[in-house]
């Protein structure tokens, strides 16, 4: 059976799997969540505050 494709509310393709919002409304798909999770890792690695770039963005993706 074919999986379901959901656009992604990122790069707005039409993908099989990713994470979906409590609510079921926002779906990500992998890729760009991925694309999220390295941004994050380099903001980190530069010693950016959450502050500098409007607030703790890890907090929000939960």
């Amino acid at each position: 059976m074919a999986a379901e494709l959901r656009q992604c509310g990122m790069c707005q393709l039409m993908k099989p799997s990713g994470i979906a919002s409590h609510d079921g409304e926002v779906f990500i798909c992998d890729q760009c969540n991925a694309d999220a999770n390295k941004f994050l890792a380099i903001q980190d690695s530069l010693g950016v505050s959450p502050e500098a770039v409007g607030g703790d963005q890890r907090s929000r993706r939960r």
